[in-house]
């Protein structure tokens, strides 16, 4: 095309946008090097849901199925009205969705159901064609739009080719799962959906929930052996903040679990279980991922959850000093942010007042004021923290804390927590990844005041 001087030349590229999303990695040079147009597809109109209509009736009640009876024009309009439906999820096919749940209704769960059967006693690598896709199924169910072809292979004990092979093109040929893409997805929800739902109700496998833990498994080994996993962070972070905030806390757990499991010196999945612990009161067993932890913490964010830990356990000397770390001037490590720094304050601040209201001396009240009066100095924008913050500092001044000059807040709290570090051994907690002198300067958050 070069040698020929061809400049009118013309691509059109189709694909689902949740591939487009993850494939696009080079929109700046595309745009940059060409008329890029971006054309969405979505919904119907009613002329092309007429025409759609027409078509099916050409094959009378089989063409029709549920919608058989009914004049084409009402036929159309139903067809149209389901394509753009509030209810239509903007990630998947309107006019797929329409059709499924329009032409078959209920009876979709029943063409489900045959082919379940089916693929019962279809063997592949690691089962049978349905354990497979029950996996597929169990994450398109649940909106988790990530699982990919090397996590997928993992799980099976199989290579790429044969996932793609003996998996996704006999399951694409059932038009029941996608057959390209990043990702691997059921052809719609709603067939994700009635898979699910014949699943739960019927023995043809056991129990779907573990599919979540197992592929969360699966994600973490194929990074360790160099895959490149797309979305990876979901699997970290997502998936398990999806299931706690339903309140399917096992499935959370479990997911969480098995993934730190995998890789235990990964302190981001350490931090990460403690989290998903801490949401179901499991503060106890958060805490003792940090405490039986003989590796660096090499994160400030790891400091600060294993201090909220231990303030979920009321161990409230501890965690002062733990969120101390996580914002001191720790030996080859970049000074604290204004955000953490907020929050490892706030912490500081609950169990200070915690401190006073079980001992009522005066020194914590102190406490408190000076740890709020940083945190307002920061000015970082937290509706919820800084709500507390406030309430707490107004509380402090109420009971008899002497307001400190800005100047003085600093050398005020390294005076504080050396104090609370006589109280406590500090070594028990710092193992000598943090020298003691350490929790006494504070030269990165006060850049933060400059």
């Amino acid at each position: 095309m070069k040698r020929l001087a061809r400049a009118n030349v013309h691509f059109l590229l189709c694909s689902r946008s949740i591939d487009w999303r993850a494939e696009a990695k080079e929109l700046g040079l595309i745009t940059r090097d060409s008329d890029y147009q971006e054309i969405r597809l979505r919904g119907l109109t009613q002329l092309d849901a007429r025409e759609v209509v027409r078509a099916w009736g050409a094959l009378g009640r089989e063409g029709l199925r549920n919608l058989f009876g009914q004049e084409e024009e009402r036929a159309a309009e139903n067809l149209c009205g389901a394509s753009i439906s509030p209810d239509t999820e903007e990630q998947e096919g309107a006019f797929l969705g329409a059709m499924l749940r329009l032409r078959y209704g209920d009876t979709l769960k029943d063409k489900i159901r045959s082919i379940l059967y089916r693929l019962k006693d279809i063997p592949t690598p690691g089962g049978s064609l349905l354990d497979a896709y029950a996996m597929i199924a169990a994450m398109h169910n649940e909106g988790l739009r990530f699982l990919s072809l090397p996590v997928l292979a993992e799980a099976l004990g199989c290579s790429h080719s044969e996932v793609q092979r003996k998996i996704i093109n006999p399951l694409a040929d059932e038009a029941i799962a996608a057959g390209g893409g990043r990702f691997v997805l059921c052809r719609h929800k709603a067939i994700a959906e009635a898979t699910v739902e014949v699943l739960n109700e019927t023995n043809l496998y056991g129990e779907i929930d573990e599919s979540f833990a197992t592929l969360s498994r699966a994600a973490i080994i194929a990074r360790q052996k160099g895959q490149y996993v797309p979305d990876l962070q979901k699997w970290d972070y997502l998936l398990p903040e999806h299931f706690s905030e339903s309140g399917r806390n096992k499935i959370a757990i479990d997911a969480a679990e098995q993934m730190q499991a995998a890789d235990p010196t990964d302190i981001r999945l350490r931090v990460n279980l403690s989290k998903v612990y801490r949401q179901t009161d499991e503060n106890l067993k958060a805490a003792k991922l940090f405490r039986d932890f003989e590796g660096e913490l090499s994160t400030r964010v790891a400091w600060h959850e294993w201090a909220v830990a231990e303030r979920g356990n009321s161990n409230h000397l501890p965690s002062l000093i733990l969120a101390a770390i996580s914002i001191c001037d720790l030996p080859s490590s970049l000074p604290t942010t204004r955000s953490s720094a907020a929050k490892a304050l706030s912490t500081m601040s609950l169990n200070f007042y915690s401190l006073y209201d079980r001992y009522k001396d005066p020194i914590y009240l102190q406490a408190v004021l000076v740890v709020t009066q940083l945190v307002e100095t920061l000015g970082v924008v937290d509706i919820d923290a800084n709500k507390a913050t406030s309430e707490l500092n107004q509380f402090a001044l109420e009971h008899g804390a002497t307001l400190p000059e800005r100047s003085e807040l600093l050398s005020a709290l390294s005076a504080i927590i050396q104090g609370v570090a006589s109280l406590v051994d500090f070594e028990l907690f710092a193992k000598g990844r943090v020298p003691r002198a350490a929790i006494a300067k504070y030269e990165g958050l006060a850049s933060h005041f400059r």
